[in-house]
C-alpha cells in the first residue's frame, strides 16, 4: 500500500451526505429563524390573554321603568335630614321624567326655568302644570329652608302621610308622563 491512497469518506464527519439542504445554512439565519418565532408565539400569546370576552346584548332598559323602579326604592324619611334628602330624590325623578317626556333639560333648570319650559309646551293641561311645580316649589322649600311647610291638605310634608301621598303622586305623574305605545 505503498503507492496506494486511501479511499477518502465521501462527505461529513463519518462518510454520510447531509440530509437535507437546511443544514448547510448559516447559523445566524437559524437565530433569527427562532427569534421570529418567538416573536409570533408570544404576540398570539399577547392577543389570547388580551382576547375579548364574547358580548351577550342586553335587552334595551326602559328608562321609564326604571326611574318608576328608583321612585318606588325611596325610604320615607324619619328625621329632618332624611326628608331633605327625600324631596330632593322625589324632585330629581319627576325632573328626569319631564326631561324625558319633554326634550328639555329639566335637571338642570331652576324652578322659575322649569316653568318658563313646561309653560311653552303645547297640550300640557294647566292643572297638571300646577301640580308639577307645586311639588318642585314644595321640593326647593325643603332643600333650601331645610323643613317642609303645610300651606293647604297636599302640603302636609311634616307626617308620614304627606310624604306618603308626595310620593304617590310623584309615581302617577311619572305614569302620565310616559308616553304610550
Amino acid at each position: 500500500m505503498s503507492g496506494q491512497e486511501l479511499p477518502q469518506p465521501p462527505h461529513g464527519l463519518i462518510g454520510l451526505q447531509p440530509a437535507s439542504a437546511w443544514a448547510g445554512v448559516h447559523p445566524a439565519i437559524w437565530c433569527l429563524g427562532f427569534a421570529a418565532i418567538a416573536v409570533a408565539a408570544a404576540y398570539f400569546w399577547w392577543r389570547w390573554r388580551h382576547r375579548r370576552q364574547k358580548q351577550v346584548l342586553l335587552p334595551p332598559i326602559d328608562p321609564w321603568e326604571e326611574l318608576l323602579r328608583a321612585v318606588e326604592e325611596v325610604g320615607e324619611p324619619r328625621a329632618a335630614q332624611d326628608e331633605v334628602a327625600y324631596y330632593l330624590q322625589l324632585s330629581g325623578y319627576l325632573r328626569q321624567a319631564l326631561e324625558l317626556r319633554f326634550g328639555f333639560h329639566a335637571t338642570s333648570q331652576t324652578l322659575a326655568e322649569l316653568q318658563a319650559s313646561l309653560g311653552r309646551i303645547e297640550g300640557l293641561e294647566a292643572e297638571q302644570l300646577h301640580r308639577y311645580l307645586q311639588f318642585l316649589s314644595l321640593a326647593d322649600r325643603v332643600k333650601f329652608a331645610g323643613a317642609a311647610h303645610r300651606t293647604n291638605g297636599l302640603d302636609a310634608a311634616n307626617d308620614l302621610d304627606g310624604h306618603r301621598l308626595w310620593k304617590q303622586n310623584v309615581m302617577g305623574w311619572i305614569k302620565e308622563a310616559r308616553p304610550r305605545a
